[in-house]
């Protein structure tokens, strides 16, 4: 159960801060809230006629990524598709920052590659999504990486563009600012950024178990 909530009033002033936007120039901004909320995103802001939004830790991240997102110039409709295709992967990743002292962190980034000149439609045939969209989320020490120890290394090779979000800063801004307003306290946050990761992590962890008790099994037996 979530701790605290974020009105939609509240959650207008955290962006609007976050991207430097005035009181009198909050029409765009309101705009693009109202277009993800007319996509049920996030999950459960979509409350209907006369009921005011509440949104929890993990609505107000997924909203404070997809304004990033916004400013890298993708459509809202893509990036409800992104965003809801990895969902775990960014509860984990928020959790996993969380549990860092901002001060000391190597900050996580989430990485993508996204193609906005491809049609992607339900009555029309699905295009290559290796050619289309990519994304990792790897820390900056992993970015850099001269030895190439790490994954991450052909995802830069092999592609003439990609676009990038610090969600270390990220958090950074949104608790500030939940701090300050005195909305939530940082336990408070990284409590609830834990619980909405928990059930990816167990999820991950009985896949991992499931695969080491297959490698396990004698073929001749």
């Amino acid at each position: 159960m979530p701790s605290f909530h974020l009105s939609y009033g509240a959650l207008m002033d955290l962006l609007a801060s976050m991207h430097g936007v005035l009181d009198q120039d909050r029409t765009m901004l309101r705009g693009r809230l109202e277009q993800f909320q007319r996509r049920k995103f996030p999950d459960g802001a979509n409350t209907g006629r006369g009921r005011p939004a509440q949104y929890t830790i993990s609505m107000v991240l997924q909203m404070a990524l997809a304004m990033e997102q916004v400013q890298l110039g993708v459509t809202p409709e893509r990036i409800v598709r992104l965003l809801g295709d990895h969902i775990g992967g960014f509860a984990k990743g928020f959790a996993k920052v969380a549990s860092v002292s901002t001060d000391s962190v190597d900050p996580l980034f989430y990485i993508f590659s996204e193609s906005t000149l491809v049609v992607n439609r339900p009555d029309r045939p699905a295009p290559d999504a290796h050619k289309t969209h990519y994304s990792i989320m790897p820390r900056l020490s992993e970015i850099s990486d001269p030895d190439g120890k790490y994954p991450w290394r052909q995802f830069f090779v092999s592609r003439p563009r990609a676009s990038m979000v610090n969600l270390s800063k990220l958090l950074e801004q949104v608790s500030d600012f939940l701090v300050r307003e005195k909305v939530a306290t940082a336990d408070q946050i990284k409590s609830d950024i834990d619980e909405w990761a928990a059930p990816f992590i167990e999820e991950d962890e009985g896949h991992e178990a499931r695969m080491k008790a297959a490698s396990n099994v004698d073929p001749k037996a």
